[in-house]
């Protein structure tokens, strides 16, 4: 397949791991094995690579044996159509997919980190605050981005300032999180 059909952004540059894995997958599926050889083993990381923001969304589905491992994975029908609007619809389901797993991934952090913070950080008896660094973890965010938010006088999510040390409260963290869900048909 010629790979300047698909949009620009979504081709790896020549000689990444993410390049030579969309080379061979665009050829048919590949072997499990054969990207871990290709890729020393850390074949994981080029596919998250094309199925992130970062390469435009791509498709590609995990083929599993009967045990549930993972044999091979292959590209999505429509990347391979030679359709542009099937091409689109195959990346904005990925994108959707991404987003959701996203969001379901921050919400189990947060509980997991509510658990894990439990009992530090706290004042005023049952105020938790955790560090800009657990709060972005949370977020999936970086760190300059909580900077960010600061700089501008952004008030969506309150902080707390304790000398030079940045802190917020893990209950404004959840509000934040319940005010920026976005709920189906709203």
């Amino acid at each position: 397949m010629d790979i300047s059909f698909f949009p620009e952004n979504a081709i790896p540059r020549m000689g990444t791991q993410p390049r030579q894995y969309i080379d061979l997958i665009l050829q048919g599926p590949v072997e499990e094995l054969d990207a871990m050889l290709m890729c020393k083993g850390n074949q994981r990381s080029p596919i998250q690579a094309l199925r992130g923001d970062e390469h435009d969304h791509w498709m590609i589905h995990s083929i599993l044996d009967k045990k549930g491992r993972i044999v091979s994975r292959e590209l999505d029908w429509r990347h391979l159509s030679g359709d542009n609007t099937l091409d689109a619809q195959a990346r904005l389901e990925r994108k959707k997919e991404l987003e959701a797993l996203s969001f379901k991934e921050a919400i189990q952090g947060l509980n997991m980190t509510s658990n894990i913070y439990h009992n530090k950080l706290q004042f005023a008896g049952e105020i938790k605050l955790l560090s800009a660094g657990q709060t972005a973890e949370i977020l999936g965010l970086k760190e300059s981005t909580l900077a960010q938010f600061r700089w501008r006088g952004d008030k969506r999510l309150p902080w707390v300032k304790i000398g030079k040390s940045i802190r917020y409260k893990l209950a404004d963290i959840e509000a934040f999180i319940e005010r920026s869900t976005v709920r189906q048909g709203a």
